[in-house]
This record gives structure tokens, C-alpha cells and sequence, in this order.
């Protein structure tokens, strides 16, 4: 389909290093996925792509189909593919979406299946959605080609979706990192007029969201960018980011947010434009998430997490039971001793940058109890 989205406005040239690669991918034949980190502007490069003439698209933001299942996963697909029965595809969507890619591919060289927000689509992808996408790519090997954005690797957002499928099917990973340099400018460009900002309020701007695509609209929006922590969207944008990312991930972004030194940082970090190397250090890529770490990445253990850390600690290595928990940190209370109680209080305990920073890990023995172990 050739699609009229306001992102054709962008130049030619707009993330030209990134498309270019995405370009190869579709030449080669091979479907990927484009990974960045949230709400960084996947959905507007995908948007700009589907607006060229590199290969004939079909664009599904899964944003807009959360929660509808399968079928209407399919029957999205298949009016983006300009299906005319839309009747016959509500009933099988799936089937229709076969025989209209089978119509396609006997006049278009490329034909590519944008997929955006795969992190949506993530109980789908454990039931088989996968699978069903390396069907329909199957039809014309080569010709057809899925590409999916995630804030994650396929295999992280589920392996299940990968033995189901084909542990190789669009695990070539594109990486998406903030917008920079003329590429912002032309984001600003292309923003409307309402949200234009003065040339010396663009620097501020791209200095605080780091060319992140949501933190530049909602610091454009907000009424004064001098404590834009207070702004509740901004906040909640850096907390996405921030509690994406595995235990080991956040431990490094603590240290580099608390100006320690990071060994062997993790190269995922630096890839999505999260972590950048300056000289022989490493910095956050936006002052405002240092300050979310600083500010809300709690640091203190309240009483009874440090208590079940203390707990633990006496026996690391060794399982501490349930029973052994519930008598030390509910011993007066026993009526509110529920595994609901302490499974949430592990999970408030594990995210602690305390216990990152000290290098401990909580370790789930089932059916027995816990064990605490120290990675270093």
C-alpha cells in the first residue's frame, strides 16, 4: 500500500544510515526486527518508511490492536494489504491474508510487513504469532518480509515464540538509537507548528530528551523545561525506560548514574543510544534519567525488606524456606503472612538499587523457599 502518512514530509535523507541498512535487509530478503529503546520513534521511522517507494508495505501499529487477539491481528493485515473481502476475512483472517500475499507476490519485487510494537503482541508470540508470520513470509521466500520493532530482542520477549517458529526468523537485530544532529533538525521540522521551539530552546531540548521521539514532544509541551520532573508524563516516560531492562542492566545505569565505574558494560546499553562512551567514561543518554535514578531509583531498604535482606544475607547461597520468612517478618502479624505478601515483597527487594549495587541476586526455588546469591 502506498501510504499518505504526514512523516513522508521528512527528507529524503532522514536517518539515512539506519535506513540504508533496513534497505539492505529487505534487498537480501531477510526479516528483522529494529530494536530501540520505548517510545524513542520507531513508530515514526516505520511511519516514513511506508511512505517510500523501497518495497510495497503494510504497516500495523499493534498499539491500536492491544488485547484483540489473532484474528484481528490478521484482519488488520489484510485490509493493509487492500484485501477486498474484509467479509470473508473476518472468518479467517489468517487464510485471507495467505491468499491476498499469494496475488501480491506475483507482481511486486518486495513486498514488507511493518510490524510496530512486538512487545504488545507478546502472549500471542508464545502462542504461535510467530509461526503464523513465517508462513505467510514462506509464500514467496524472499519476496515477503517481516519487519518488527521491539524495545527488546525476540528472544527475551519470548523463546517459546522462537522454538515455534524458527530460532533464526527475524532475530537479525537493526538497531534504533535517539535522534542526533541534522536528524534532529529535521525532527523539529517536521513537528507541528504549534510545538516549534526557538533555535536556543532546541538546544535545551536536545540536551534533556537526548533525541528521545516522546521526551522531545513532552518537553516541547510542557510550560517551563527548568524542572521537568515535576512534568507527571516525563516521569513516567524515564520510568518506562528505566524498569525495561534486567536487573544487571539497571545495576550499571545506578553505577554510571552515580558517577562509579562500570567494568565490561553491557553492549545492548550502548547500542539502543541508552549508555554513550565519552573519553574512557560512560554517560546516561539524557541528564534527565540520571536524575530519575537519583531521584526515584529508591536506595534505602524499608523495614521489612531489610529485614528479609538481612535474612537472606545470613544464608547466602543456602535456600531460606517460606516458613522460616513468614516467622521472622510476620511473627506478630501472621494473619497478613500470604505468599501474595511476600511475593511482592521479593519483587520490591530485587528491583532495590541496594541490593543491585551490592551484587546480590534473589534466586526463586519452587514450592521451597528463596536463596540469595552474589554474582561478585
Amino acid at each position: 500500500m502506498k501510504y499518505n502518512f504526514s512523516e513522508r514530509n521528512l527528507n529524503p535523507d532522514f536517518y539515512h544510515k539506519t535506513v540504508q541498512e533496513i534497505k539492505t535487509t529487505i534487498t537480501q530478503g531477510i526479516s528483522s526486527t529494529l530494536i530501540g529503546m520505548p517510545l524513542c520513534g520507531m513508530v515514526t521511522l516505520c511511519r516514513y518508511l511506508a511512505t517510500t517507494d523501497i518495497a510495497y508495505f503494510a504497516y500495523i501499529d499493534t498499539q491500536s490492536l492491544k488485547h484483540q487477539g489473532r484474528n484481528a491481528l490478521f484482519l488488520s493485515l489484510y485490509n493493509e494489504l487492500e484485501g477486498k473481502d474484509m467479509q470473508q476475512a473476518s472468518i479467517n483472517a489468517f487464510e485471507e491474508c495467505k491468499k491476498r500475499l499469494r496475488q501480491l507476490a506475483l507482481f511486486q519485487d518486495r513486498i514488507v510487513i511493518l510490524i510496530g510494537r512486538l512487545e504488545y503482541l507478546n502472549e500471542e508470540l508464545s502462542q504461535g504469532l510467530l509461526a503464523d508470520f513465517k508462513t505467510l513470509a514462506d509464500i514467496s521466500v524472499g519476496k515477503i518480509i517481516f519487519i518488527g520493532t521491539s524495545r527488546l530482542p525476540l528472544f527475551q520477549l519470548s523463546t517459546a515464540a522462537l522454538v515455534n517458529a524458527n530460532p533464526s526468523f527475524m532475530t537479525d537485530a537493526i538497531y534504533f538509537t535517539p535522534f542526533q544532529g541534522n536528524d534532529f533538525k529535521k525532527i523539529f521540522d517536521f513537528l507541528p507548528g504549534n510545538l516549534k521551539a526557538s533555535r536556543k530552546n532546541r538546544e535545551t531540548i536536545l540536551k534533556l530528551s537526548g533525541g528521545h521521539m516522546s521526551l522531545i514532544w513532552q518537553l516541547l509541551k510542557i510550560d517551563q523545561i527548568d524542572n521537568p520532573l515535576e512534568d507527571p508524563i516525563i516521569k513516567l516516560h524515564l520510568e518506562t525506560i528505566y524498569e525495561t531492562y534486567s536487573t544487571k542492566q539497571k545495576l550499571q545505569l545506578y553505577k554510571i548514574a552515580t558517577s562509579k565505574q562500570v567494568k565490561d558494560i553491557d553492549p545492548f546499553l550502548l547500542k539502543v543510544g541508552l549508555v554513550k562512551k565519552i573519553n574512557d567514561h560512560y554517560e546516561l543518554f539524557t541528564p534527565l534519567l540520571k536524575n530519575y535514578i537519583l531521584t526515584y531509583a529508591q536506595t534505602k531498604l524499608p523495614k521489612k525488606e531489610r529485614k528479609l535482606f538481612s535474612l537472606l544475607k545470613k544464608k547466602v547461597g543456602k535456600i531460606v524456606s517460606k516458613d522460616e520468612i513468614f516467622d521472622t517478618l510476620w511473627a506478630d502479624n501472621s494473619e497478613h503472612a500470604t505468599d501474595w505478601a511476600l511475593n511482592s515483597l521479593i519483587y520490591r527487594l530485587r528491583k532495590n538499587p541496594t541490593l543491585l549495587n551490592k551484587g546480590y541476586v534473589i534466586e526463586n526455588e519452587k514450592d521451597e523457599g528463596y536463596r540469595m546469591i552474589k554474582e561478585r
